[in-house]
Formats: C-alpha cells, structure tokens, sequence
C-alpha cells in the first residue's frame, strides 16, 4: 500500500515517498516517475521511447507499455512477461525497503533476476504437467503444485570430519528473487530438523541460519523424497572437493549428472 492511500485510509499521516521525498507516493509515482524508479527504467528502456513512457496516468501507462512491442533489446522474451516482471521487482524492492533492509537492491540485481523469473515463467507455460498415471509416482507428484514454484533438490551432505554443511542452493534461490520454492531432501533427519518448531533455537547454526533465511519473504516447503529420486543431487555432492565448501554455479549440467537429468525428466 502506498503512503498516499494509506493516508487516504487515515491509518497514516505523510503521504511523501519514502524512498526520493516526493510529497505524494502514488503506485504510478513508485513504479515509474520515483526518482528510484526512473532511473530504472531509463537503463532498460530504448531511448525512443522513454519520454512517452513517462506522461500518462496509471491505467494508460500499463495498457500502453503493455501494447509496446520492442521495448528491452538485451532480451528476445516477450515484453508483456519482461514488463510484468520488472514492475513487480520494482515494487518488491520498495518494500524490502521499508520493511527488511535499509539497503536497496541494485538494478543490476532487479534486471537478473527479472530474466530469470521471465524465461522460468515462459518456459514453465510450455511444459505440460506429469500425467496423473505415470508409472512412476514421486512423493510430491501426489500434490502437484502450480508452475510458479522452483524445485531445489538437496543432498543434505556434511564433512564428517568437520561437521560442516551448506545452504548455498537456497540461498541462492532468494538471491535470483524466487517466491516460492520446494526444497526436497532424501535426508528425513534433516528435513526434520528444519521444519521442527524449534528450529529458531536450534543447537545447530546450521539449521538456524537455514530458518532464518526461510523466514524472509517468500514461501518455501521443505519435504522428504526417496533416495533414488534424489540421485543427480547425490552425484553433484559427491564430486564436490572435500575441502571446498564455496558456492559453484553450473550453467549447463555437469557430464556426470546429464544422463540422471534426462531419465528423471522422462521418468525413467
């Protein structure tokens, strides 16, 4: 809610931006003509366009923006899912202003992970849910969620000498600005762990940290599935070096896990 309606609303008694001091913060005022905001959208927008971006009230500028064809080179995804995207992190970020962080996302943040969650919901659009009579039922394909969830599969692997373990997966889930996020282990221990009410005080950092991250905003469920539907996180645990516990991105899957990836997506 803005602070223009909450004041309209009486629970408030300043209406001016939070973020750039502008004496009215409307929701046309906080995603485009904020000063935040504005700069924004000139490093994404073409140069020819950007003037008429900024001189229409609220319902022309969705409609208009919406019917803009070419509007973000560095793309070839549909501008309606860039848009919609775009819009949604720049009001996502003046909330985790307000309410989580004093520090502000960088648009370089805000234009990764709107790529992200565009392709994630294009892609999602194309592929058809598992059939109900598959052959081979997994634990969560019984309660088949909608398609903006992301599935993170974990080993639940730690050093046995060290004792150490690793959130880098879901914490790189919050990074990339996903909203809803499944977290499957083979570990019941483990799932256990994090899911227990006691999580918060846990004697493990580990789990803390891990509840923590949880509680920030987004939804996450964290359940239990069978080992042998765990085994491409179980082939990438094992050719981690024991003595490196950084965070590795891979772009494409590694040779080791490709054939495990195929069979799973095809059920086999």
């Amino acid at each position: 809610m803005t602070n223009d309606e909450r004041c309209r609303r009486k629970i408030a008694s300043d209406p001016s931006c939070c973020a750039c001091n502008y004496p009215c913060e409307t929701p046309l005022h906080v995603l485009s003509d904020c000063q935040v905001a504005c700069d924004f959208w000139h490093q994404v927008l073409l140069v020819a366009l950007i003037r008429s971006f900024f001189e229409c009230n609220l319902q022309q500028w969705i409609s208009c923006t919406l019917t803009t064809t070419i509007c973000y080179p560095q793309s070839t995804l549909p501008w309606k899912l860039l848009f919609a995207s775009l819009t949604w992190q720049i009001w996502k970020r003046r909330n985790d202003l307000i309410f989580h962080s004093p520090d502000a996302i960088s648009d370089t943040t805000i234009i990764s992970r709107n790529i992200v969650w565009a392709k994630y919901y294009s892609d999602g659009k194309t592929v058809s849910k598992a059939s109900s009579s598959s052959p081979r039922s997994r634990v969560m394909d019984r309660d088949v969620l909608d398609p903006d969830w992301i599935y993170l599969n974990v080993d639940g692997a730690i050093s046995l000498s060290l004792s150490d373990g690793s959130i880098g997966g879901l914490s790189l889930a919050w990074k990339q600005g996903f909203e809803k996020v499944l977290v499957r282990s083979d570990s019941k221990q483990v799932v256990d762990l994090v899911n227990s009410p006691s999580a918060a005080s846990s004697v493990l950092s580990l789990t803390r940290a891990i509840h923590r991250l949880r509680q920030k905003s987004w939804a996450t469920i964290v359940c239990w599935i069978p080992r042998d539907d765990n085994r491409h996180a179980n082939a990438i645990a094992k050719l981690v070096n024991s003595s490196d516990y950084s965070l590795h991105v891979y772009q494409d899957p590694l040779l080791e896990v490709d054939l495990l990836l195929f069979n799973d997506k095809n059920r086999l």
